[in-house]
């Protein structure tokens, strides 16, 4: 059993605040960590449904954190939300350019399976739904 939804990860402590938030108004329950080390720490820790991570960080990057999060848990999907987009062949399940609409994050979530409350049974988090629209 995972002790949330999503684990959410941003070294920007407004940017972590506003996402985190809007997460919350969505129904999702989040953990939020404010560096890629800290993130890998309460992944191993607390788990999650998925990882919504950054990329440009001082400790540990999120395509790193992505990395980590991919060899223990494969299933887990993970979402990048960067300025900075990386090419072709990284770990991350779904890339959003910053800024983000809240449509979009929620969107996204939608698309990776992940959606608010308790994990159904009948769907993994690899699952992949078609995104709407």
């Amino acid at each position: 059993m995972y002790s949330s939804d999503v684990l959410l990860v941003d070294d920007n402590s407004a940017v972590r605040q506003v996402l985190g938030d809007i997460l919350v108004l969505l129904g999702y329950t989040v953990i939020r960590a404010e560096s890629g080390e800290e993130g890998w720490a309460l992944f191993q820790e607390k788990g999650a449904r998925a990882v919504i991570t950054d990329n440009l960080m001082d400790d540990l990057t999120g395509l790193e954190l992505a990395a980590r999060v991919k060899q223990l848990s494969p299933e887990t999907p993970v979402l990048l939300i960067s300025s900075d987009v990386p090419g072709p062949g990284n770990p991350c399940d779904m890339v959003l350019n910053k800024p983000i609409a809240y449509q979009d994050l929620e969107r996204s979530l939608r698309a990776l399976g992940i959606l608010p409350g308790p994990a159904p049974t009948a769907l993994r988090p690899r699952d992949k739904a078609p995104c709407p629209g």
